[in-house]
């Protein structure tokens, strides 16, 4: 295995809810009374705390209007997730491969600490993970904090981790904190948007990414 510890993103990143959570900004907009915007602005605010995400893709909306609009998201995207969102094809395997290496992984997420835990509940996945940082905990992407963290009460030095997500915010979080990245392109955003981070690598593919991660 090429790395010792690998964090992952988890929004488009292991998990397929990108649908999910453009469905459901949509309609807290309209339920608030704001414009609609298009799947390519939704996806591409995914990753950030859900406060900052609204204000940046509604820089217009007063700040009790956000929040408004937070509230509105969490209820609808909390009625869908009765159905929970499932895993891409191939990561359980690949997860269940790199704890079998002895790696340690880890989450560093723009969900809400409750919201991580639910759906890794309702995917019994909390086993899979060493240690996890959610973005109400500390400082959102793209700041290094979550990576920091997670890098302290892991003891891992930062030249032996891997930062693997769907987003710039995602490489540059772990340009910040020091780490090396790995971008997937089935999430959030295209593979030419990633590649604008030379120093990241780049993977159209789940056994792309296994390579890439040597398993």
């Amino acid at each position: 295995m090429k790395y010792e510890c690998i964090i992952f993103d988890w929004d488009g990143t292991l998990v397929d809810s990108l649908g999910r959570i453009v469905g459901s900004m949509r309609a807290a907009a309209f339920e608030v009374g704001a414009t609609s915007r298009s799947d390519s602005q939704i996806k591409d605010i995914i990753g950030l705390e859900l406060v900052e995400a609204i204000a940046t893709l509604y820089p217009e909306l007063p700040h009790s209007h956000v929040l408004d609009m937070r509230d509105r998201y969490s209820h609808i995207y909390l009625d869908l997730e009765q159905d929970p969102t499932r895993f891409f094809s191939g990561i359980p395997e690949m997860l269940a491969d790199l704890r079998g290496a002895s790696g340690i992984l880890g989450v560093a997420t723009g969900k809400s600490r409750r919201g991580l835990d639910r759906v890794m509940s309702a995917l019994s996945a909390h086993e899979m993970f060493h240690a996890t940082r959610c973005a109400d905990e500390t400082k959102g992407k793209p700041e290094p904090d979550m990576v920091l963290e997670l890098l302290d009460k892991l003891k891992v030095p930062a030249q032996r981790v891997v930062v693997v997500g769907d987003s710039h915010f995602d490489l540059e979080m772990a340009r910040r904190a020091g780490v090396a990245s790995i971008g997937v392109g089935w999430g959030a955003q295209a593979m030419d948007r990633l590649a604008e981070f030379t120093d990241a690598l780049c993977v159209d593919s789940v056994p792309a990414l296994r390579k890439a991660l040597g398993i």
